[in-house]
């Protein structure tokens, strides 16, 4: 196994650790009860284009015919440390818009100093967009957690020919 690809956490504030590799052996200086010890690896989410349904009489449902303009999204997480997303307009040059989430909030115990956050929580993020004509891309590229329960919509729909 490649051992320079390796991360070793301390379990009990979330700090990445400094270790040598002798022979066989990983060697860490100091005293640790918890430890966590992976190769690091990036998730991605793709949304799914959003649209707005209504039920129909026989129990179905189907999407409603008309412009949807999102505004924002609700990201619910739980047990996170850190996520990215990425929001991307089609057809245009502009660049994407990128939204980290450190799954921190200021003035509780998440927020201590000397420990990385696990927390759960929701995170807005701002689309402004026509419901097509955008890329919603959720990325986990670090060594914490990541786990998303549901999104949540904002947005403006204008029913053809009303």
């Amino acid at each position: 196994m490649d051992t320079s690809l390796l991360n070793i956490v301390n379990g009990d504030n979330g700090f990445l650790l400094d270790f040598t590799k002798v022979d066989d052996k990983i060697i860490i200086e100091g005293e640790f009860q918890n430890l966590i010890i992976g190769l690091p690896y990036v998730s991605h989410w793709q949304m799914g284009t959003i649209y707005k349904k209504q039920q129909t009489q026989s129990g179905g449902s189907q999407t409603i015919e008309g412009i949807l303009m999102l505004k924002d999204l609700e990201l619910s997480y739980s047990d996170s440390g850190y996520f990215d997303v990425q929001v991307r307009p089609l057809y245009t040059v502009q660049e994407p818009s990128h939204y980290v989430c450190t799954c921190t909030d200021l003035g509780t115990n998440s927020a201590m100093l000397g420990k990385i956050s696990i927390d759960s929580g929701l995170f807005l993020i701002p689309i402004l967009a026509k419901n097509d004509e955008v890329n919603i891309l959720i990325t986990n590229d670090s060594y914490l957690p990541s786990t998303f329960s549901s999104i949540t919509w904002l947005g403006e729909l204008n029913i053809r020919g009303k």
